[in-house]
């Protein structure tokens, strides 16, 4: 569910790491009336990144600092 203003994401080159693309719409969605993408730059840009599975995340003790570190 998103409570952001969502980019269809026409000829967009960065779209697949937007969060604005990339997020689950709600029922009633509003969205960006033109994709903002100009000149190399996004001036709406929101990265995205998938959802971490804390199931294949090691905790390693590092002399009284943690770290986390995936598979």
């Amino acid at each position: 569910m998103s409570d952001i203003t969502m980019c269809e994401g026409i000829d967009c080159p960065i779209r697949s790491k937007c969060y604005r693309f990339m997020a689950i719409p709600n029922d009633f969605q509003h969205y960006l009336k033109k994709t903002p993408f100009e000149y190399d730059y996004c001036d709406k840009f929101i990265s995205y990144q998938e959802e971490i599975d804390l199931d294949n995340i090691k905790f390693i003790n590092n002399g009284g600092h943690n770290d986390v570190h995936g598979d």
